[in-house]
Order: C-alpha cells, then structure tokens, then sequence
C-alpha cells in the first residue's frame, strides 16, 4: 500500500508541476467540485486538476468565455466519488458515451466512472490514458482492437477486475499499469510488445501465471510482486532466449520456457514429440496428461490449443537453435 501512495502521489505531483510551468492556474466552481485550470496563449482552457467529493461531476464547453480544449493527464485521480460526468452539448472537445468521458473523435479515453460488472470501451477509441480506469470495480473490461496505446497507471488500483486481453494493436503498455489488481489472475499480452515497464502487475496476488511475448525485449524492474513462501509463488513463461529467464531468476520467481513440456531446461524434438504423442491421446477421446504448466508450454504458438502445429514449431525452433540461430 505504500508503494501505492508513493506512485499515486508521484505521478499527480508531475503532472502538477508540468502544469505551474507553464501556464498560471485559476479556480472554477462546478456543483461539488473545483477545477483547476490554466487559460493558454492562444485563449483555450487546460483542465489541470479537479478535486471534491461529489457523485457527478459537469464540464462545460467554455469557462471565462474561452473554450475548454484539453483535460490533463490524471485530472481526476482524486476524484474517488465520481459516478457520472456529464459534457457540454456545445463541447466540441469531449464528449461521453457508457459512463467514459472520451476526446469528441473518441479516439482517447480519458477516464471511465462506471459500476459496471463489465466496462465496454467503445469500438475506435486508439489510446486509453493515464489513471483512466483508476479504482474501478468491473470485474471484466472489454478492450477493442482498435486501441494501441495503454498509458501509465490506466489500470491501477482496479480491486475487482479479474481477467484482462490486451488485443494484438497494442504496441504500449505504460508502467505500473495494473498496479494493486488483487483480484486479476489472467492477462493475455500479445506479440508485438517490445518492453515490459516497472510495476506493470506488482501487487497483483492473484496472478500465478505471466506469459511474456516472444517479441518483448526489455523488462523493467517489479513487474510482479516478490514470491513468497506458502502465499504467492508465480511462474513467469518465456520463449527461448527471452528476458524473462533472465529476470525471473533475479527476482527468485519460477521460470519455465514455452516449448520445453519435459521440463528439462531444453528446446528439442523430445518435446515435439511428447506434444504430439498427447495431441494423438487427446484427438482418440482421452484427457490431456499434460500439467497446466506443460499445457502453457506446448502451446507455443499461444492459439489456446496443444497439437501438431505447435510440435512442428518447436521442431522449428529446435532446428534454428541448433544451427546456431
């Protein structure tokens, strides 16, 4: 929980600091809030901050007579109360749509105030941002295959949500961003993530199984909490030559490697052919003799099926590392 407050108080206080350099800052008084905000050179309002305890929240098109064009990042983190927020109809900047306040093209999703069992974002929105989701209860959210960027912290402090998909678009996945997600125990990261940033799922408990990309090539520090004994020891799953070995073995966490089901530290037609002597059990009407462990292993080519392609490409594979690949 410290290290919670630490991250929650660290990314306001830039976001306050950025805002004082550049422009002087003004108060406007909507129902039970306070915004702050800054008036530009070029006479367009900046929502800097917004603080109160209310359940609705309403944001107008111009404050002081000038049109209110961009709400910074973390805006409303403090905001812990907040139900609805309503827009302007003359808004021409933002606009809402199923509890989530988005830029008006709702390509950007600024923050979610829903309670929802599950939070579906709108098909075409491209970035979802920073402190978005903040301390939401879904349990589910729907993520669309048009979002390629999830900013820092999107996730954070989300207590009941319990499984999530990150579609193939997405190229970042900001740091801590499913900080303190008690209840999360499944993640699908897909191929084309490059980095894995600090604290992306620390204090996620209820996460005992990370599969990490074959195309990630940086990890940073605490992306999951420290195993301890008799109470959360996960595995992270990697593919040959990944850094998650690496890591992994730094942070004393269980590793196994995508393609190895014998578990014997190696990537080799032994595994091929144990792959498809239980695919052949599997497809005569028998129960997979496979441990969920050797289940995630043999599905290397990550289709949420164990046959004969996933043989075929750990012989692939053997045959490139065998050829100095």
């Amino acid at each position: 929980m410290k290290k919670l407050a630490v991250l929650i108080i660290s990314a306001v206080m830039l976001s306050d600091v950025c805002a004082y350099k550049s422009y002087a800052e003004s108060l406007y008084y909507t129902g039970d809030y306070t915004i702050t905000y800054s008036v530009s050179e070029n006479d367009t309002i900046t929502i800097l901050k917004c603080s109160g305890n209310g359940e609705s929240l309403y944001i107008p098109d111009t404050i002081d007579g000038f049109p209110v064009t961009e709400i910074k990042p973390s805006a409303f983190v403090s905001c812990t109360n907040l139900k609805k927020i309503d827009v302007s109809y003359d808004n021409q900047y933002f606009t809402t749509e199923n509890n989530m306040l988005m830029s008006r093209d709702r390509i950007q999703l600024i923050k979610y105030t829903g309670s929802d069992h599950t939070a579906v974002i709108p098909y075409g929105v491209e970035k979802i941002q920073t402190h978005a989701f903040f301390g939401t209860q879904a349990e589910y959210i729907n993520i669309p295959e048009t979002v390629s960027y999830i900013d820092d912290y999107a996730f954070m402090g989300c207590t009941s949500l319990k499984r999530i998909y990150i579609p193939s678009r997405v190229e970042y996945i900001g740091r801590s961003c499913f900080f303190s997600c008690p209840y999360l125990s499944e993640v699908y990261i897909p191929e084309g993530i490059t980095a894995i940033y600090d604290d992306t799922f620390y204090a996620c408990p209820s996460l005992q199984e990370l599969i990490i990309p074959q195309s990630v090539v940086s990890i940073g520090n605490d992306i999951l909490s420290p195993s301890e004994s008799n109470t959360y020891n996960p595995i992270i799953y990697g593919f040959y030559g990944s850094p998650a070995k690496e890591y992994a073995q730094e942070n004393n966490i269980t590793y196994r490697m995508i393609g190895d089901v014998n578990n014997d530290f190696q990537l080799n037609s032994s595994d091929a052919s144990s792959i498809l002597a239980d695919y052949a059990s599997v497809s005569a009407g028998n129960n997979s003799s496979f441990s969920q462990s050797q289940t995630v292993c043999g599905d290397i080519n990550r289709d949420g099926i164990v046959n004969s392609a996933d043989a075929s490409a750990v012989l692939s594979k053997y045959a490139e590392i065998s050829s100095g690949g």
